[in-house]
């Protein structure tokens, strides 16, 4: 993988198929997961964790920094 400090943008659909493949259990529908994506709701612990599984990062990515 080059790393050319490029960020590449992924789609909702596409992000959603990947979590499909990598986490059977994750149980969000497409237009759940377009308005999670979006930020219209806010994520339950499950779909975070399986997210951060997917992407290789640990939950604590998703969380802010600090609860001001």
């Amino acid at each position: 993988m080059l790393n050319t400090g490029r960020t590449r943008t992924t789609k909702p659909l596409t992000v959603h198929k990947l979590i499909r493949g990598h986490c059977p259990e994750f149980k969000t529908s497409r237009t759940q997961w377009y308005r999670l994506y979006h930020g219209e709701r806010a994520p339950r612990v499950d779909e975070v964790y399986c997210v951060a599984k997917v992407f290789g990062v640990s939950p604590r990515y998703f969380l802010p920094d600090s609860t001001e």
